[in-house]
Order: structure tokens, then sequence, then C-alpha cells
């Protein structure tokens, strides 16, 4: 299904996620960074771009959709991914090891997966186009530096 325009900031962002994903792993197996130096980088990442994101979703995106019953569960896996994502850049600082880099990287991965192939997919099919349209209009107005141009285009 084609991203609704709603959802395309979103999935934009995602797709700068899954890329630092393969740039830390590619980094990992050529052994052209330290450990330590990912770990900079994916707590910068986290700063910068990973936790704007989260924010709109867990202050816009999820009160709009959790009131459908349907929708909570993954809402609640959204959160919770949210918040072990943030525990495990947040233990980068202390011990930037080459499986704490994997796991932060598989989960990361797995989480955008499951927004895109789940989540947003349920949101497309369950909102109808004016919801939608709301909701676009919403994560705009909320804004954020990571996809500054968030808008909501028909």
């Amino acid at each position: 299904m084609m991203r609704h325009p709603a959802l395309q900031p979103l999935s934009r962002e995602h797709h700068h996620a899954l890329a630092l994903c393969v740039l830390v792993e590619r980094a990992l197996h050529e052994g052209t960074k330290s450990c330590g130096e990912l770990a900079g980088e994916i707590r910068e990442a986290f700063r910068r771009d990973l936790r704007p994101h989260f924010d709109a979703e867990e202050q816009v995106l999820l009160p709009a959709i959790e009131v459908d019953a349907a929708l909570q569960p993954l809402c609640h896996r959204v959160r919770e991914d949210h918040l072990e994502l943030a525990r495990r850049v947040a233990a980068l600082a202390d011990a930037p090891g080459e499986e704490a880099l994997r796991s932060f990287t598989a989960l990361l991965r797995d989480h955008v997966r499951m927004e895109e192939n789940e989540l947003f997919e349920q949101i497309q099919a369950r909102l109808g186009a004016e919801a939608l349209k709301e909701l676009g209009a919403r994560l705009a107005a909320a804004g954020g530096p990571v996809c500054a141009n968030r808008g909501n285009k028909e």
C-alpha cells in the first residue's frame, strides 16, 4: 500500500534510521571505526533525530490512534520499543561494545519494520481520509528537526 501523505514524513525518518543501522553494521564488519566512535554516532543520531521522531509519535500519532482498541497493542509496542531503544543508547555510553551496537541496530531495524509494515498499514486501513488529513496537520504542527518540511499534502 502506498504511504498516505500524512505518514510520509515519519516514513522518511524511518529510512534515515535504517540507513544508520546499515552504516553501523558496515563499519563493524569492515572495521573502519571503533565501537566507541560508532556508539558516539548513535548517541548523536538519537539526540538529533530519533528522540524527536519518537516524541512526535508518542505525543501526536499514538494519542490520535490508540482510541481504536485494535491499534492499542501496536501502540503499546511502539512505546516499549522506544523505551528500550533509549535504554540501549544510554548503555552505549558505558559499554560501547560490538554486541551492544548490534543489539541496538537489530532492535531499531525491527522497530521500524513493525511501524511501517504493521502500524502504518493499520492506520491507513482504519482511519478515514479526513482523520488522516487531520493527523498529518497535527504532525506538521508538531514540527521537528529531522523532517523540517513535515506537511500534509493530498
